[in-house]
């Protein structure tokens, strides 16, 4: 189950930093957050702040409804423990490689973006965007990013656009793309 309250959720999430309080991933690096009860709302969990954390999407998944202090192994033979701590490694490798992965992607559209729009300036502005731009990526895929970004390019060097409206004719080539492809 989820949480009821949005309010609630956010609070949770903004007192963990909107990190995950598993493995420590993070929106703007592409995780999605969810709000987990550490004890289970089938085990009797409640939805009160001291049971609830931040958990990205992967972590808790995997969590399901069990416990923290909980464990599927406990009938365990210590060569199934020690098979099970390998797997554990190997998964947490993958999950590694994969943000790195996403970091590259997000590196190669943030900088390609910035060499049409050109810099924004303020952290605030730069979160933002970094998000936004990971979505992007995300939902329409790096190619497509990279393409809009060569289009808003082209007409850059054809008229002189500030960055305002640089970044504005990027989000409606973004836009036509997708209806172009719905059709």
């Amino acid at each position: 189950m989820s949480v009821k309250s949005k309010r609630l959720r956010f609070e949770i999430l903004k007192r963990d930093g909107f990190r995950c309080r598993y493995c420590g991933a993070t929106s703007v690096g592409g995780a999605v957050l969810h709000v987990d009860h550490v004890r289970p709302e089938s085990d009797g969990g409640d939805d009160s702040p001291g049971n609830l954390v931040t958990a990205c999407a992967v972590c808790n998944g995997g969590k399901s409804n069990i416990g923290l202090d909980d464990s599927l192994l406990s009938n365990a033979t210590a060569e199934d423990m020690k098979q099970n701590a390998e797997d554990i490694r190997a998964y947490l490798a993958s999950c590694l490689e994969q943000r790195r992965a996403q970091e590259e992607v997000r590196q190669v559209a943030y900088d390609h973006y910035f060499e049409v729009v050109g810099p924004h300036v303020g952290d605030k502005i730069s979160l933002q965007l970094d998000a936004a731009l990971m979505g992007l990526v995300q939902n329409d895929g790096l190619m497509v990013v990279l393409k809009a970004r060569d289009i808003t390019a082209w007409k850059a060097s054809q008229s002189r656009m500030n960055c305002t409206d640089a970044a504005k004719y990027f989000y409606g080539v973004m836009k036509r793309m997708r209806v172009e492809e719905a059709a």
